[in-house]
């Protein structure tokens, strides 16, 4: 029968012998028993003299360093590609985004359009509406400034001719003298059709032994 001295072991690995309450030495522990060694072995003279029993204990913990820090280091790339693969999620979503307000803009773009064209319509029917409405207002008028001229012009005034373009009056005329005329245009100003009346021209005439004034005179329409 073999017997197995498990107290001289345990403390061989430097576990104490009170039980589970052990403690497990650290790696500079085992680092320092590789040291001492492979200081054993150099003094030795070439000759490998370590007691087996001091070194397999200090590679079985070495074993189980590697063991638990390749275990350690799998955990960590397995939390870093969770987290990649969370942010690419998020990425993901943030381009779907993107290219959803992308494709609103590009439908926007062409309400602006349509809403330009609109503007311009409404515009140009809203002129017409004035020009026409404008029509219907001068329809009336005609009668009316002939009517206050008719009552502005003096017994002793004669108008040969009388026109309207452009807003712009043009009148042709004769009068006993030119008192009259200007009285004429002071007249025609104070009326709620004329402004701005001036004499363009004015002479002189002799008929039938009579001395008359002959004028021209241009005005505006208010």
């Amino acid at each position: 029968m073999i017997k197995i001295n498990l107290k001289s072991r345990k403390a061989a690995v430097g576990v104490s012998a009170g039980g589970a309450g052990g403690e497990i030495p650290g790696i500079s522990g085992v680092g320092g028993k590789f040291a001492s060694l492979f200081a054993r072995v150099k003094s030795g003279g070439g000759g490998f003299s370590a007691d087996q029993s001091e070194l397999k204990p200090a590679i079985i913990l070495a074993v189980v360093y590697l063991t638990i820090g390749g275990v350690g280091w799998w955990f960590a790339s397995e939390e870093k590609s969770k987290q990649l693969a969370e942010v690419s999620t998020e990425i993901a979503g943030v381009e779907s985004k993107i290219s959803l307000l992308d494709s609103e803009l590009g439908k926007t773009k062409g309400y602006e359009a349509i809403k330009k064209s609109l503007e311009a319509d409404e515009k140009t029917i809203r002129t017409k509406i004035t020009t026409i409405q404008e029509l219907i207002r001068e329809r009336g008028a005609p009668p009316k400034i002939l009517m206050t001229l008719s009552e502005t012009v003096p017994a002793n005034v004669w108008l040969r001719e009388f026109s309207l373009k452009d807003r712009k009056f043009h009148l042709l005329g004769s009068s006993d003298g030119m008192d009259v005329v200007s009285d004429f245009m002071k007249g025609l100003e104070e009326t709620l059709y004329f402004k701005g009346v001036v004499l363009k021209s004015s002479k002189q005439d002799s008929k039938l032994g009579r001395q008359t004034a002959q004028f021209e005179l241009d005005a505006e329409r208010r």
